[in-house]
């Protein structure tokens, strides 16, 4: 059962700075706060850190014959057609960047659930009467959120070494940061803006789900977009999942047989990933800022 929102807020605190110094300042002692929250709770920091290498060992594994045909034979060109489409013969190659998004993709619910908490238990009240920037407190929550997301990509890398994988282009492995980034931070917004709308852990849990895992299913992360059916194909179309993982792709695979044949090419498919996370992370975190000033102003 979860408690209602406290039911009066304390007073406001005095005026605080608004300058970068200020808010640099304040997110960095709520950074500090949050971080230490995360290792006061070592067994939830190891699930989050080990269930997406079990995703991508159990899920590389059971579909790891999907990039071979089951056997198909070669065609005359010499490449087997499904490896074609996959860009790789190596489906743990494949699945990868789908599991580095998917790990954001949830990981960020975190935040929201994280900013539930402590609406509940009062310290969010607690933070108007203090001498704080109040957009410090968004931002420091989510960079904490977001340092632990991005070592979970650096340890997905270095697993993804270890079952074979072989990087196209690891000068470009930089992009996979920034994207996981991006898209971490698109979602956090999310996530936070409908915590703040529900102020309710179950309602809040619901229905972040209720749209992540058609968000996920309805992508690339499983199979590439010219092998899913064609009404499948227009709503990948239309997903920011598929642009995260595509962009995120092409780094670890290079392009596959539908991109080459469109003439795209490998930055141009980053570019678009980058530019699409960057506008969506902005509106999200630009509605996630607004509905929490109502909150604590």
């Amino acid at each position: 059962m979860t408690t209602s929102a406290p039911a009066t807020l304390a007073p406001l605190s005095p005026p605080v700075g608004t300058g970068a110094g200020s808010i640099v300042r304040d997110s960095a002692t709520i950074y500090r706060r949050a971080t230490m929250r995360m290792l006061r709770a070592p067994v939830q920091l190891y699930v989050s850190l080990v269930q997406p290498l079990v995703w991508f060992v159990l899920f590389g594994q059971l579909f790891s014959r999907l990039t071979t045909g089951f056997g198909m034979a070669a065609v005359l060109t010499g490449q087997n057609p499904i490896v074609a489409q996959f860009g790789t013969a190596n489906y743990s190659a494949f699945f990868l960047p789908a599991i580095i998004i998917q790990m954001m993709l949830f990981g960020a619910a975190n935040s929201a659930l994280g900013i539930i908490t402590d609406d509940q238990s009062g310290y969010l009240n607690r933070l108007r009467v203090a001498p704080i920037n109040r957009l410090a407190i968004l931002a420091g929550n989510l960079l904490a959120d977001l340092t632990r997301m991005l070592l979970q990509v650096a340890i997905l890398l270095l697993v993804g070494l270890l079952f074979g994988v072989r990087f196209e282009y690891p000068g470009l492995l930089l992009f996979t940061f920034v994207l996981a980034a991006l898209f971490g931070l698109m979602m956090g917004g999310a996530g936070i803006f409908v915590a703040l709308t529900t102020r309710n852990t179950q309602a809040t849990f619901l229905l972040l789900n209720f749209f992540m895992v058609p968000l996920l299913f309805t992508s690339s992360a499983q199979l590439p977009a010219a092998l899913l059916p064609d009404w499948l194909q227009t709503v990948s179309h239309f997903n920011p999942v598929t642009y995260a993982i595509n962009a995120t792709r092409v780094i670890v695979t290079g392009l596959n047989a539908q991109q080459v044949a469109a003439g795209e090419s490998v930055m141009s498919v980053i570019g678009l990933g980058v530019g699409v996370m960057l506008v969506l992370a902005t509106l999200a975190l630009t509605a996630a800022t607004l509905r929490f000033h109502t909150l604590v102003r």
